[in-house]
């Protein structure tokens, strides 16, 4: 767990201290560390910026059965609409994807802070994609949001090819 990890709005202690002040049997490679760890992601909000192809849709049904409350973000006419009103998903979000990064920022930043207020959803507890071109995107959402992940430079080496 990073040091000083901000703490989560709605939380009294990031999930990763309060894993942390002892020896913990959640980081063992064991059947106990595997259930402490999935009993953790149960209930947790996960936003995916861009759901990546349809052929993804297993990812996000496991997520549900797992407990996780996932969100996507995506253009409004995305296959990924479908999966809230199936109840896959917890909420979907549709933006304008083809506006300048910084639009886009905006755009998404407002939506993920008015999960915070929605009774069926909540505050965010990750930000991730599926999508290389849409990854510095989530790093910044995440870092907007004081929630862990990569530095935005580490995501630019990552993605340098060459």
């Amino acid at each position: 767990c990073p040091s000083p990890l901000p703490v989560h709005p709605l939380k009294a202690e990031p999930s990763c201290r309060r894993m942390s002040h002892t020896t913990n049997p959640a980081h063992e490679a064991t059947s106990e560390g595997q259930a402490l760890r999935l009993a953790e992601l149960r209930g947790k909000v996960l936003v995916f910026v861009t759901p990546g192809y349809a052929s993804k849709r297993f990812i996000y049904e496991r997520a549900a059965a797992l407990g996780v409350r996932a969100v996507v973000v995506d253009s409004p006419d995305s296959w990924a609409r479908a999966l809230e009103a199936e109840g896959v998903l917890a909420k979907f979000v549709g933006v304008n994807m083809d506006q300048a990064e910084d639009e886009l920022f905006d755009d998404i930043s407002s939506e993920l802070r008015a999960l915070a207020l929605d009774e069926d959803v909540g505050a965010v507890d990750g930000v991730c994609s599926f999508s290389e071109l849409m990854v510095p995107l989530a790093t910044r959402l995440a870092g907007h949001l004081g929630l862990p992940g990569p530095t935005r430079a580490a995501v630019d080496v990552a993605r340098d090819k060459y």
